[in-house]
């Protein structure tokens, strides 16, 4: 049976309009390969003037829209796009996801299909959130003032707080940059309260979170890359696609995916093993 589907991407009023402009391009290169429906959620956006220009981006590229003056963070806003969408399935994609594949939906809808899977995407991770603060490797990032908090008492505060709510390593789910799930399935799931990214890095990756939430319902996770073949989150490591190799499976790129790539070979590395190798990574001295 064909399951219509509708493909919700996110424009996040604080970019600039080059990024909707670098999604259209890569879209009208890759329109997917099954029929979709395309909505716009304008997320920021408090007067019509504001969306004019960006309209003027997608003419020719037939789609509606859904808008949110009072901006939210990405997961709550794909919250609103589930209530009012009707179709089948829904592909959420964020502000900085391109397709790079022409088949890409179609390649995302047919694994969905199969029994027992929950959620496909692009890209996922083994990376917890736990580990990188027990390791430093999520200070490290920071600035010297931030990461010289590794040595205190506030660190062992943040680290009981995130034992609470994030596995350790390995903690597979799927990322959200660009995933497609079932539309009844997606207005089931609950999202953790509070406000601001928090709760948003708890939701992907989080006890809590959309893989769990699904893991309870005996549904898996699976990441589907550009040779068309669908990977269970034990084979996620080999599946070329999210900071592995040269990312050449990918079928959705992101700004993450976009870091990997730039990065000279030690940036890359310490990306990788952000993402597949966190245990075994040196605290920050």
């Amino acid at each position: 049976m064909t399951r219509e589907i509708t493909v919700v991407h996110l424009v996040w009023r604080p970019l600039e309009i080059a990024m909707l402009g670098q999604f259209v391009a890569a879209y009208q290169r890759n329109r997917g390969g099954v029929d979709h429906n395309l909505l716009i959620l304008y997320n920021g956006f408090s007067a019509q003037n504001e969306i004019s220009a960006f309209e003027n981006v997608l003419t020719g590229i037939t789609h509606s829209s859904i808008v949110l003056p009072n901006p939210i963070q990405d997961i709550p806003a794909y919250f609103v796009a589930g209530k009012v969408v009707t179709t089948d399935r829904l592909c959420f994609v964020n502000s900085y996801s391109r397709p790079l594949d022409p088949l890409w939906l179609q390649k995302l809808s047919r694994y969905l299909d199969e029994p027992g899977v929950g959620v496909v995407g692009a890209t996922g991770s083994w990376e917890s959130h736990l580990s990188g603060l027990l390791t430093g490797t999520l200070f490290e990032r920071k600035s010297p003032s931030i990461c010289r908090l590794v040595r205190t008492a506030r660190r062992w505060n943040l680290i009981r707080q995130a034992g609470a709510k994030f596995a350790p390593f390995p903690n597979a789910h799927l990322r959200t940059n660009s995933f497609m799930i079932e539309r009844t399935l997606w207005n089931s799931l609950t999202f953790p309260s509070g406000t601001g990214k928090e709760p948003c890095l708890e939701f992907e990756s989080g006890k809590s979170g959309m893989t769990a939430q699904l893991a309870e319902r005996q549904l898996r996770p699976v990441v589907v890359g550009k040779d068309g073949m669908g990977y269970e989150a034990h084979r996620w490591l080999e599946s070329r696609t999210y900071r592995q190799d040269q990312q050449q499976n990918l079928l959705v790129a992101d700004n993450r995916t976009d870091q990997y790539f730039k990065a000279e070979s030690a940036g890359a590395e310490y990306l990788r093993r952000l993402a597949w190798n966190q245990t075994r990574m040196e605290s920050v001295p």
